[in-house]
C-alpha cells in the first residue's frame, strides 16, 4: 500500500510545486495589476516605502511615476512624511520620504515629522533647530538634510551647507545659555533672542538654488 502511494506521489512532484507556484503568483500579479490601474499614486508610494534603501529600485519607480503622469516631490522637513507619501489635496503627487534620504535613518525622519504634527511647520531654521530634539542636531544629519534639498524651504542650499557649522555652534552656545541661566560670550542673556552673531548667521539665507546636488543623497 505504501509503495502504491508512493507511486501517486512521484509523478505529482515533477509538476505539483510549479503549479502552486505558478498560481499564487498569478493571484498577486492580478491583484498588484488592479492596484496599479485603479490606485496607481498610493501603489507607487507603498512600493516605493517597501524600497527604501535600493536606490536603483526607487530610481526606476520614479521614472514609472513620470509616465504615469504623477510628480514626486523632493524631500522636505516642512511636508514629507517619514515614508513615501501622497499628497491629500493632489493625488497625482508623492511625497519623497525622509527616511528615504541616504544614510538618514527612521529615528531621525519620525522626530522631525512628530514634531512638525504637534506644532506646524518650521517658520525658519532656526526655529527647526529649537524645536527637534537633540537627536536631529549633529552635524551629519544635517547635512544629510541640506544635501538632500530637504532644508530648501530655509534657504540657499548652497549658503546653509557652507555656515552649517557655525549655526551649530551657534546654536549649542544658545542652548548651553539657557540651560546655565549665564550671560553669554556675545554679552546677551539666553531670553534676549538672537544675539548679533546668531543675526548675521541667519540674516542671508535666501531662496533655494541648486549649487550642491542632491543627487548623492536620493535615487
Amino acid at each position: 500500500m505504501a509503495r502504491k502511494l508512493w507511486e501517486w506521489i512521484e509523478p505529482f512532484a515533477s509538476y505539483g510545486f510549479n503549479k502552486s507556484h505558478t498560481a499564487a503568483y498569478a493571484r498577486v500579479a492580478f491583484q498588484t495589476a488592479w492596484l496599479k490601474t485603479y490606485y496607481p499614486t498610493i501603489f507607487l508610494a507603498s512600493l516605493m516605502t517597501s524600497n527604501m534603501g535600493d536606490f536603483d529600485k526607487i530610481s526606476a519607480e520614479i521614472e514609472e511615476c513620470k509616465k504615469l503622469n504623477i510628480k514626486v516631490m523632493p524631500p522636505s522637513v516642512n511636508y514629507s512624511f517619514v515614508e513615501f507619501g501622497v499628497d491629500k489635496d493632489n493625488k497625482n503627487v508623492i511625497f519623497y520620504g525622509l527616511a528615504g534620504i541616504k544614510n538618514l535613518g527612521e529615528a531621525v525622519s519620525v522626530a522631525v515629522v512628530e514634531e512638525r504634527t504637534l506644532n506646524g511647520e518650521y517658520k525658519d531654521f532656526e526655529d527647526f533647530l529649537n524645536r527637534v530634539p537633540s537627536i536631529v542636531i549633529n552635524k551629519k544629519t544635517m547635512e544629510n538634510l541640506v544635501k538632500s534639498g530637504a532644508m530648501d524651504c530655509f534657504g540657499k542650499r548652497s549658503k546653509l551647507f557652507k555656515i552649517l557649522s557655525e549655526i551649530l555652534d551657534y546654536h549649542q552656545r544658545k542652548q548651553a545659555e539657557k540651560n546655565t541661566k549665564q550671560v553669554s560670550l556675545f554679552g546677551s542673556s539666553s531670553s534676549s533672542g538672537n544675539t548679533i552673531m546668531g543675526e548675521k548667521i541667519f540674516k542671508d539665507l535666501d531662496v533655494k538654488d541648486d549649487s550642491i546636488s542632491e543627487l548623492e543623497m536620493l535615487a
